[in-house]
């Protein structure tokens, strides 16, 4: 089988898989003089963790296929989710002739920035300390102000990839449904047409997230340390951040895999 590329934000790294292998946060004595802190500190083990049980390492182990990150593929360089668009539409078809696949996670609420992505709860925390730069928080503000106009420009570039790029099947992996955002985008490209659907318990929708939710089968689900933050009597047993780690779990990481490869 010929190259997969995968790119895509959190979701698609296997993020928060460190909360639920990495041995300090199964460690009750270490929880409870640190807590779960987010984003979390990694270490050489967190990544371990996380590239070796993401879906995409599990996809290419099933197929017998290296995992191909973007960036290893010729003049497409390590870049946020918007300017690998705008990469991959320059770039010849032939640098791309071993690529079968594309399997692309748009994000529409991420603020990209020197090298560094930020959700909307960051956002907000970098806005409002005292500490940060005004030029700083204007770009937060100017991205606000602009994000419709970011999205439907990344469409238009995804629509222009896969025209350029006949040869490569592109697939579409939606972590949260945005059903508003796909009628209005996606529906305006005919090429937009290949949104993988997720089937959990007998239940089909391209919303992973609302199926991991319903099936708790995120971090905050299954990892020792949310699973066991309580004790008997109620009390909390070690700080934890209030923004809960939602990324897919461990047995989760296998079902998405598994979905994806039908596609394929």
């Amino acid at each position: 089988m010929k190259d997969i590329i995968f790119k895509g934000s959190s979701h698609t790294m296997g993020l928060g898989l460190d909360l639920v292998l990495s041995k300090r946060y199964n460690d009750e004595s270490w929880l409870k003089k640190n807590g779960v802190i987010l984003p979390p500190d990694r270490l050489d083990e967190d990544w371990e963790h996380i590239n070796n049980n993401r879906w995409p390492k599990k996809i290419c182990d099933t197929l017998g296929i290296k995992e191909f990150n973007y960036d290893s593929t010729p003049n497409l360089k390590n870049t946020d989710l918007y300017q690998f668009l705008v990469e991959l539409s320059i770039t010849p078809s032939e640098k791309l002739e071993r690529v079968s696949h594309i399997i692309y996670e748009p994000h529409h609420t991420r603020f990209f920035h020197n090298n560094e992505q930020y959700t909307p709860a960051e956002m907000l925390q970098i806005i409002n300390d005292s500490k940060t730069p005004s030029s700083e928080k204007q770009l937060i503000y100017d991205w606000l102000d602009r994000q419709e106009e970011y999205v439907d420009t990344g469409y238009k570039l995804l629509d222009l990839c896969i025209k350029k790029h006949k040869h490569i099947k592109f697939l579409l992996f939606f972590f949260y449904g945005h059903q508003a955002l796909i009628d209005k985008n996606v529906g305006n490209y005919e090429q937009l047409d290949n949104l993988i659907e997720f089937t959990i318990n007998g239940e089909t929708t391209s919303d992973l997230h609302y199926l991991l939710e319903k099936n708790k089968l995120r971090v905050c689900d299954t990892a020792f340390c949310y699973t066991n933050r309580v004790d008997e009597f109620g009390n909390e047993k070690w700080k934890y951040h209030p923004h809960l780690d939602t990324h897919a779990g461990v047995e989760a990481q296998e079902l998405i895999a598994n979905n994806i490869i039908r596609y394929l």
